[in-house]
């Protein structure tokens, strides 16, 4: 209506369409898992899946953002080649659209200069089209582990080498001390005679065969 009381018809008005939408997008982390203990070839990505209730910016190089923490030197992944980074350092990963309101992300592992046997938080938080930012973010902790665990065989000892029963076989292993721990444990019994031949915990067979032990820093295996 203006001033010499014209109204505008309601036909001709002019009109807008929004979406009120202030709930936050969820990111979770698939990979690495929560806890685990993991190696660079087990783990080529970082990856994850996020989802929120209105929908999700393919375009925004900032959808899904994460941090890499090293828990040993408190010290956050720059995002290019270093851990040298202030905490808190996040940086943009490769978001990828499944439908308007989910998808998934990830983060090659290439170059990261993880440390062996330190401890790393992921960290991943997404923001969605009306930009409401993930508030409480996704958080796994994992160890980085590419030291092999040592064994050692205590007995039978290999000089004499001669014995006129079977003998007791036992040992040691250790993983480092600031490793994952040792898993698995396994020996193979070899007839050097026959050298196809090996003990099966029940007879001789043609073939290699690991016998599975606790995993303990001291094992013994009786023939």
């Amino acid at each position: 209506k203006d001033k010499a009381s014209n109204i505008e018809s309601f036909g001709a008005k002019a009109a807008t369409t929004f979406v009120y939408d202030n709930i936050a997008p969820a990111a979770n982390i698939t990979l690495p898992a929560d806890g685990a203990n993991v190696n660079q070839t087990a783990l080529p990505s970082i990856t994850g899946s996020v989802s929120d209730n209105i929908g999700l910016n393919i375009a925004a190089p900032n959808t899904v953002r994460i941090r890499i923490h090293n828990q040993n030197f408190d010290v956050d992944y720059n995002g290019t080649n270093a851990f040298d980074a202030p905490p808190p350092h996040w940086f943009n990963v490769t978001y990828t659209s499944q439908t308007a309101i989910a998808g998934t992300w990830s983060y090659s592992t290439v170059g990261i200069p993880f440390s062996p046997d330190y401890t790393y938080d992921i960290m991943a938080r997404a923001v969605d089209s009306g930009g409401n930012p993930q508030l409480i973010w996704s958080t796994h902790t994992w160890k980085y582990d590419v030291t092999a665990p040592a064994s050692i065989i205590q007995s039978p000892v290999s000089v004499p080498g001669y014995y006129r029963s079977a003998p007791a076989i036992s040992g040691t292993a250790a993983d480092s001390t600031s490793g994952s721990g040792l898993g698995s444990l396994h020996i193979t019994i070899q007839d050097l005679t026959y050298p196809a031949t090996y003990w099966n915990t029940t007879s001789w067979v043609n073939g290699q065969t690991w016998i599975p032990l606790a995993a303990a820093t001291s094992w013994n295996y009786t023939l």
